[in-house]
C-alpha cells in the first residue's frame, strides 16, 4: 500500500501556518494583519491554546483590526472555517460594534460572520459554514478574519482551521448575499 503522508502538526488543510507558530518581525507567516491608521495596534506572538498563538493588543476605539488568509475554494464543496479565540479588557466603542468574529468575505464586502464575542472571554471556538459555491469559477479571493471591530482590548486567537464538510450549491455571483445561509 501507499504511505498516507502526514500533514505537519502546524498545517491545516487549506490554511498554512495556522497555529502561529512562525512570526518574524511584526508580522506571521501566511497571515496577512491589517489595521486602521489609528492608534498603536500590536501584534505579537505568545503562548496559546496549542504552542503559540497571535496575540492582538488595540488600543484605539476608532480602529479596525484583521488577521486574515486569501483562499481559492471549490465550488463545488462547503467549507467550515474555524477559529479558537480567547479576550481580555474588551471594551466595545460605540453601539455598532460587533466585537471579535470569524467572518467571510466577498469582493471586500462582510457577507457572512460567526456569533462575535463582545466581553472578556476564556477560549472558545468561533464557526462558520461557507458554500463554495459562491465563487463561481474561483474568481475573488476569500479572507478568514480573526480580529476585532470597533474595539479596544486584547484578542489571542489561535488553532485556525478551514476543512471540506460538504458539497456546495452554484450560486449566481451577481448576487452571493441574496442565497448564502449561515447554519
Amino acid at each position: 500500500g501507499t504511505a498516507t503522508p502526514i500533514a505537519k502538526p502546524d498545517e491545516d488543510e487549506l490554511l498554512k501556518n495556522n497555529s502561529f507558530e512562525i512570526f518574524s518581525a511584526g508580522s506571521f507567516a501566511n497571515w496577512t494583519s491589517w489595521k486602521g491608521n489609528k492608534g498603536n495596534t500590536k501584534f505579537e506572538q505568545v503562548a496559546g491554546r496549542t504552542g503559540k498563538a497571535a496575540k492582538i493588543t488595540v488600543d484605539d476605539d476608532n480602529n479596525i483590526v484583521n488577521l486574515y488568509q486569501e483562499l481559492k475554494l471549490d465550488p463545488t464543496l462547503e467549507y467550515t472555517f474555524s477559529v479558537w479565540v480567547k479576550t481580555e479588557d474588551i471594551k466595545l466603542q460605540w453601539a455598532g460594534a460587533q466585537g471579535v468574529y470569524l467572518n467571510f468575505k466577498y469582493n471586500n464586502n462582510v457577507i457572512l460572520m460567526s456569533k462575535p464575542i463582545a466581553a472578556d472571554s476564556n477560549w472558545q471556538k468561533l464557526e462558520l459554514k461557507v458554500n463554495g459555491g459562491i465563487l463561481q469559477g474561483d474568481e475573488w479571493g476569500v479572507s478568514l478574519d480573526g480580529a476585532g471591530e470597533y474595539l479596544t482590548g486584547v484578542i489571542y486567537v489561535d488553532d485556525a482551521s478551514v476543512k471540506v464538510t460538504g458539497k456546495g450549491t452554484p450560486i449566481a455571483a451577481e448576487h452571493p448575499d441574496e442565497k448564502l445561509q449561515n447554519s
